[in-house]
């Protein structure tokens, strides 16, 4: 559901966090950015991860199981026409 995509984008953020320096390290080699250029691009992908974490449990709307096994449903209602 909403708090299992947020879980998940959450930990891939504060994977990329806890990497940031390897995968800077791999950033500048494949793009030619300076160091601390493609440390600071890893560090905001992983803030960018976090952020949307956050953002996913803000969707309105409810979550309902499906039938179908690991199938979840959303409902939201917006209004038409506004």
């Amino acid at each position: 559901g909403i708090q299992q995509r947020a879980d998940i984008l959450d930990r891939v953020g504060n994977e990329i966090l806890t990497r940031k320096e390897e995968l800077g390290t791999l950033l500048s080699r494949e793009e030619g950015k300076t160091l601390p250029e493609g440390i600071g691009e890893a560090a905001r992908a992983g803030q960018v991860f976090k952020f949307f974490a956050g953002e996913a449990l803000r969707i309105p709307g409810i979550s309902i199981d499906s039938v179908r096994p690991g199938v979840v449903a959303e409902v939201r209602r917006e209004p038409v026409g506004v």
